[in-house]
């Protein structure tokens, strides 16, 4: 059972969310506050937002990480699907 609004509880973990935004994703990151979403966008289940990573380098680089914000534009739909 959820209490709020899935926009709502992104906004509490620290995502920053444009009006009209509808949001139906669990996934905000370890560092939710890095996520910016813009206006009237769609974000469906299953879609996971990352803002670090490094994996695919640390076998060359031992120790090595990045992080970065990222910002879907306004009047997006990003789903968890795609076709090829």
């Amino acid at each position: 059972m959820r209490l709020l609004p899935l926009d709502k509880q992104a906004r509490i973990a620290g995502v920053v969310v444009g009006e009209g935004t509808w949001g139906n994703s669990h996934f905000w990151s370890s560092e939710p506050y890095l996520i910016t979403i813009g206006k009237h966008c769609q974000i469906t289940s299953g879609v996971l937002i990352h803002t670090h990573g490094g994996q695919a380098l640390r076998k060359q680089i031992p120790g090595f990480d990045c992080f970065g914000k990222v910002v879907i534009g306004d009047y997006v739909y990003r789903s968890h699907l795609f076709l090829r």
